[in-house]
Parts: structure tokens; C-alpha cells; sequence
């Protein structure tokens, strides 16, 4: 899919409602599994990480996979900006953020925050 617009048409608005439907959709497939494992095929890839740390993962199944995005552009500021956008809680409308913390600890370290930084409700 492309994406074409004017700043401040909505670009981002649709980006991370589409985000947010496929973290919801994964949600409810991983919810149906009646055991974590059963999310993984027996596949497994290895992979030598940083400091030739060997690193191993499991598969995931057909079922659960396919909901990943790629995003492209142009210009490195739009990266930033969605990447900055997408987690911050004030995406969220008010009063239905109070309980919103996928991850908020793991989102705001990911960030280069800390405790009460970006990630975190503004």
C-alpha cells in the first residue's frame, strides 16, 4: 500500500490505526492458543548478534504471523516522527488511556526515555 498526502491530512492518524487493529488482531490469535509454545512451529532460526552472542528463535505460525509492517519514505524525519508518535499514550483518546500499557516499560526503553519520558502519558 502507498500513502500519499500533505503534511497534516491524516497520514499518521491511518498509519496507526492500522498499527494498532494488527497489535489488537495478534492479540486475539495469540489469545486463542491454549498454550504459549502452541504460537511457534518447531522451525528454529540461529543468527550470530552482537558481540558473536549466537541467537536462536522459534518460528512463529501461519496463523499468527502476517500482520507485520514495513514502513519506507524518503525522508528519515518521517521514520522519527512515526516512531515517536505511534506508542505515546496521548494517541490514545482521553479517559480510555488509563489502562493503556502494552509494554510501557519495554516502549519507553526503546525510545531512549526513562521512567517518566516519552512513552508516557504527557
Amino acid at each position: 500500500m502507498g500513502v500519499n498526502g500533505l503534511p497534516g491530512t491524516g497520514k499518521m492518524t491511518m498509519l496507526r490505526d492500522i498499527l494498532a487493529s494488527n497489535v489488537v488482531e495478534r492479540a486475539r490469535r495469540l489469545s486463542a492458543c491454549e498454550n504459549p509454545l502452541d504460537a511457534f512451529t518447531e522451525r528454529t532460526h540461529e543468527w550470530t548478534g552482537e558481540g558473536r552472542m549466537r541467537r536462536r528463535a522459534r518460528e512463529l505460525r501461519p496463523g499468527v504471523a502476517g500482520l507485520e509492517k514495513v514502513v519506507a519514505s524518503a525522508n528519515n524525519a518521517d521514520e522519527e516522527n512515526l516512531s515517536e508518535e505511534i506508542p505515546h499514550r496521548s494517541a490514545i483518546k482521553d479517559g480510555r488511556n488509563v489502562d493503556a500499557d502494552y509494554f510501557a516499560c519495554l516502549a519507553t526503553a526503546a525510545l531512549g526515555g526513562s521512567g517518566g519520558g516519552r512513552g508516557r502519558p504527557g
